[in-house]
């Protein structure tokens, strides 16, 4: 569900242009340095009001928030939990 539009906000903060969302699903773009700890903030800030959901410090600290792939894991599951209330 949400690929896309996060790897959209990932190239816009990262300044990358051109780039498939296949060479970075995987990618440990924290270890990379793609994102500055002030991008890291605005990504995470975008995807709780783009989705409507709180992630926590074990979310963003997680092995699994770590790769594109994993952020939308993270915000599948968010959104999942938040719809069966």
């Amino acid at each position: 569900m949400p690929e896309r539009p996060v790897w959209q906000k990932f190239c816009e903060l990262a300044g990358l242009e051109n780039r498939s969302y296949e060479d970075f699903s995987d990618l440990d773009y924290i270890e990379k340095n793609y994102l500055d700890s002030v991008d890291s903030i605005k990504l995470i800030s975008w995807i709780e009001e783009e989705y409507d959901v709180k992630l926590g410090a074990k979310d963003v600290t997680s092995k699994e928030f770590r790769t594109l792939r994993g952020v939308n894991r993270i915000i599948e599951r968010k959104v999942n939990d938040s719809e069966n209330l």
